[in-house]
């Protein structure tokens, strides 16, 4: 999801300020990057995260793995082809929530409040 601004946009560390007191504490927020282009990582869970990116006047939003573990467990289920047959289970189980869910619920926010 990519929103463009009209707004100046907040620092990375001002961001995970802002998301901290919307969303409920079972989030937890990662700064990365280098410079003054960094990514905050938002993570639910295990399995379910996504990634802030602020460059310029656009905020884009992604579903991703919340860490690189996890990143490479994917990874190697997607190769395999068992990837996809997984994560349909555990989201038609309950196991985890979506992260195009998680996606919607922090780009509406985030939209309501800067563009």
């Amino acid at each position: 999801m990519r929103i463009t601004t009209t707004k100046t946009l907040p620092t990375a560390a001002e961001l995970v300020e802002i998301l901290k007191k919307e969303f409920s504490p079972d989030y937890s927020y990662t700064i990365f990057g280098l410079g003054k282009n960094k990514t905050v990582l938002v993570k639910k869970s295990a399995l379910v995260g996504v990634q802030v990116s602020l460059l310029n006047n656009d905020i884009s939003i992604q579903a991703s793995p919340p860490s690189i573990g996890t990143g490479y467990l994917f990874m190697f289920f997607s190769y395999t082809g068992l990837g996809a047959f997984i994560a349909l289970v555990c989201v038609l189980l309950g196991m985890i929530e979506s992260p195009l869910i998680i996606e919607k619920e922090i780009g509406s926010f985030l939209k309501r409040k800067y563009a």
